[in-house]
């Protein structure tokens, strides 16, 4: 049986699938299930393309949801002179002789507990059992789609408290020649991978002053656009509206454990459905690397 007519098998029983594995707060020991790989990998691909925000932040796997920390680099130096041919370096102690690069750690990036976000869709046994359709295909759709609305949704509350790190920029009004003002903002090593992100609403302002053609590529300066519910709609005085910058340095998206699926059946037996839990642990955090992604406000 393939893990994909497994995973079925287990929605229409209960019986053929899942293995014990930890999904806990803190102790390996709390508990939880996991799904056929393929399954989970369809949940999560979905939610990422339903939102071009998620898809493009450094993608980290956690075991657990717990409280999680690691350093965060806030500068690197090069501070080493270069060296001339056929010489060898005199020291690594870092006295004049042989200063070497120094890269300063500072603060850590900080994780609290995972929240878990839940989705409960149903539909009828004969829907789950006549063959016509691939429950789980079925299923990965909607839930993917569920679960990518209400991570971008924590993704923009993590997005907008990292301006108050000094990366704004005071756009007075929403212009494409404004939005020039974003790319000034950002480190030019950051530039590479870097896009706009922005709403519907900004996009339409921002494009339609700036001439773009309606069928062209989504792009400003060069700059690919994502359209995202990630990104408020402008709102002068507030720090809100488009972000420009290379989010896989600047944010992280924490995956804690794995995709959990709960089969509900005793209590939707009278109207002859199947209801069906999908659950996942999905939170934000900036990294904090600098100049990497500049606001509006």
């Amino acid at each position: 049986m393939t893990p994909e007519a497994a995973f079925a098998a287990y929605l229409r029983t209960g019986r053929a699938s899942p293995e014990l594995r930890a999904m806990g707060e803190q102790a390996n020991t709390a508990g939880g299930f996991t799904v056929a790989p393929a399954f989970a990998t369809a949940v999560i691909r979905l939610a990422q393309e339903y939102d071009g925000f998620i898809a493009d932040v450094e993608d980290l796997p956690t075991p657990d949801g717990a409280v999680w920390k690691r350093p965060q680099v806030s500068a690197l130096v090069a501070a080493s002179p270069a060296l001339a041919e056929n010489t060898q370096q005199a020291s690594y102690g870092g006295d004049a002789t042989g200063v070497q690069t120094q890269v300063t750690f500072a603060g850590q990036q900080s994780f609290g507990l995972c929240p878990v976000i839940v989705t409960r869709l149903a539909m009828s046994r004969q829907l789950m059992e006549d063959g016509l359709a691939d429950p789980a295909a079925l299923l990965a759709s909607a839930a993917g789609e569920a679960i990518g609305r209400e991570a971008a949704s924590l993704g923009n509350a993590a997005l907008y408290a990292a301006a108050t790190s000094g990366q704004e920029v005071a756009l007075t009004t929403l212009t494409a020649a404004k939005l020039a003002g974003l790319i000034a903002k950002v480190d030019p090593a950051y530039i590479p991978g870097s896009k706009f992100y922005m709403s519907s609403a900004d996009f339409a302002l921002a494009f339609g002053s700036a001439g773009v053609v309606p069928n062209g590529p989504r792009e400003l300066y060069g700059f690919p656009v994502t359209i995202t519910n990630a990104a408020t709609a402008y709102l002068s005085g507030t720090v809100s509206g488009p972000v420009f910058g290379n989010l896989s340095r600047f944010m992280s998206i924490r995956r804690a454990g794995t995709l959990g699926v709960q089969v509900l059946r005793e209590r939707y037996a009278d109207y002859l459905q199947v209801a069906v839990n999908v659950y996942a642990r999905i939170d934000f955090a900036t990294r904090g690397e600098p100049a990497s992604v500049a606001f509006s406000k």
